[in-house]
């Protein structure tokens, strides 16, 4: 049920947009740009992870590419794709703009509450050495990364 009430908080925006009647403006083209590499990064990090998965040696960690620079790049992606709708709703009605990202809160409140711990668990007991992973890449927003010190 919760991720249900995630999903539609984060297409209410979508909502507000069909009501309004107001053309295009720069805050429509900044969403429209968000939402867009949004869904390129998803992919891209993706596509690299499923090559990793085929090619991986037992205990090997993925730390290439966009997973050297965020250990979960496809959920960042994700979250800036709901961000670039409540960017839509803003662009439609910016008197709403307190409620209108909702749906981002709640997405980022699962993936850093939930998900991303959960999985971070999971790899840490399967391959020791994503330990280091951990100290080097960042969780969550991609950033180049820093070197090990070790």
């Amino acid at each position: 049920m919760i991720p249900t009430l995630q999903v539609f908080l984060g297409t209410v925006p979508v909502y507000v947009v069909t009501r309004s009647d107001r053309g295009l403006g720069w805050l429509d083209l900044v969403a429209t740009a968000v939402g867009v590499g949004a869904v390129l990064l998803e992919l891209m990090a993706d596509v690299q992870l499923h090559r990793f998965a085929r090619d991986r040696s037992p205990g090997q960690v993925m730390d290439r590419g966009l997973w050297s620079w965020s250990r979960h790049p496809n959920y960042f992606g994700e979250v800036s794709f709901w961000f670039s709708l409540a960017l839509f709703g803003v662009a439609a009605s910016p008197g709403d703009v307190w409620w209108l990202f909702a749906g981002t809160v709640a997405m980022v409140a699962m993936f850093l509450g939930a998900s991303i711990p959960m999985m971070e668990k999971r790899s840490l007991e399967r391959r020791p050495q994503y330990q280091e992973v951990v100290d080097r890449v960042p969780r969550f927003v991609p950033r180049p990364p820093r070197w090990a010190t070790r």
